[in-house]
């Protein structure tokens, strides 16, 4: 930024505002229960469904509904997009898994024929293609409809303002 802070959707989380701001927004969004319906306007809950526990309760091993929903939120209001893989398995290809990928890893591509390409650099090994019908792709406000855009460098330079502006009145406080 021009006040030669470095802003990254991490590092924007430093901005008291900026974390209060995604806090409410993501809180409030993952508080609403997050249920499957069946068709037909009673709104009757699809308990029977294979994935209605997995959208619920727990997506994954190591997420409840709630801090599933509220790290794709973060996800979102930061770098504009979220990435879920959707782990099958089996001959029937059953969901078994929904994980977050880290948006800093995943490389997404429109191919000349209009089909998306998703690309994903794991923290070790290589970078590797998943296909799209594996990823659940959100996108926030989005200039081209396949790609959201990064609130935080859409604003990298009020926040950067904000962060030097924090750094310094600490050094003048110290």
């Amino acid at each position: 930024s021009g006040s030669g802070a470095r802003v990254t959707a991490e590092s924007a989380l430093n901005v008291t505002t900026v974390l209060a701001c995604c806090k409410v927004i993501a809180e409030g969004v993952s508080q609403v229960p997050f249920k499957l319906y069946r068709d037909g306007s009673a709104r009757t809950d699809a308990s029977d469904h294979p994935l209605f526990d997995m959208i619920y309760r727990a997506p994954n091993a190591y997420q409840t509904s709630f801090e599933f929903r509220e790290t794709v939120m973060f996800h979102v209001l930061l770098t504009g997009n979220a990435f879920v893989h959707i782990l099958r398995v089996g001959m029937a290809r059953r969901v078994a898994s929904l994980e977050l990928l880290d948006p800093k890893r995943v490389t997404v591509e429109r191919k000349s024929d209009g089909k998306i390409r998703y690309l994903y650099q794991p923290e070790t090994g290589s970078r590797t293609e998943i296909p799209s019908s594996d990823v659940w792709h959100i996108r926030g406000p989005s200039w081209n409809s396949w790609m959201g855009m990064e609130a935080v460098k859409l604003a990298r330079e009020a926040i950067g303002l904000a962060m030097a502006t924090e750094a310094s009145q600490a050094d003048f406080h110290r």
